[in-house]
């Protein structure tokens, strides 16, 4: 698609259905980053674990497993080192 980054913030917000393209990438990496592990009823793996010690490389790791049509650039946390957002680079279509 684009060299372009965008940011991703790890807030509540409300799924729209039927969303294409660069729309529906980005609604997917925020349902990721603002899942709990353990939240899905098919899939207990998916999510965020924040109890986990390196919170950087977990959410990562778990963008990487659900949502490979993005590059993370950055994982942005807050103070408390709570996940605020994450910054990825759309992958060219192969």
């Amino acid at each position: 698609m684009t060299d372009k980054i965008y940011e991703v913030l790890c807030e509540p917000f409300d799924v729209e259905i039927g969303v294409k393209g660069l729309d529906e990438i980005l609604q997917c990496v925020r349902t990721i980053i603002t899942t709990r592990r353990g939240e899905v009823f098919g899939d207990r793996a998916f999510g965020i674990d924040s109890t986990v010690s390196d919170i950087e490389t977990h959410v990562k790791e778990q963008i990487h497993k659900s949502e490979q049509r993005v590059e993370v650039i950055a994982v942005n946390l807050n103070d408390n080192k709570t996940l605020r957002s994450v910054k990825v680079k759309i992958k060219a279509e192969k």
